[in-house]
């Protein structure tokens, strides 16, 4: 039954672990577009200073939540190269964890530098 109730966590985490990032990156997309427009044309969060300031803290939060998942995903995918040695087989034998794993680092590197892209034109161009 433990033993149950563990490998349901680890699948939990393995699937948070490879959504987490886009879904964090999808949040802030929508999260932002909304702000962008809504500040833009109500003008509730004052000036464009304002709203340019809480896009990049947005863009920030995001950028921590996905270097979280980074760090994560690095370290899950180390416990299973290093735990694929003991076995006897390499790293081209995968098994759904440690493919899960791995897919995780991958995505969320790929969601960071997306995310990173954004940053750019709130630092550069107007937002409004």
């Amino acid at each position: 039954m433990v033993e149950d109730q563990d490998r349901q966590a680890s699948v939990l985490e393995q699937w948070v672990g490879v959504l987490g990032s886009p879904v964090i990156w999808t949040f802030h997309l929508i999260i932002g577009y909304l702000l962008a427009e809504a500040g833009c044309e109500t003008g509730f969060l004052g000036s464009e200073s304002t709203l340019r300031g809480v896009l990049i803290w947005l863009t920030v939060l995001g950028l921590v939540g996905i270097g979280a998942n980074i760090f994560w995903g690095y370290r899950r995918w180390q416990q299973f190269r290093q735990g694929s040695s003991s076995v006897g087989y390499d790293l081209r034998a995968f098994d759904r964890s440690a493919f899960m794993a791995l897919a995780g680092l991958l995505l969320s590197v790929l969601f960071g530098l997306l995310l990173l892209f954004n940053l750019y034109p709130f630092l550069v161009l107007t937002a409004c």
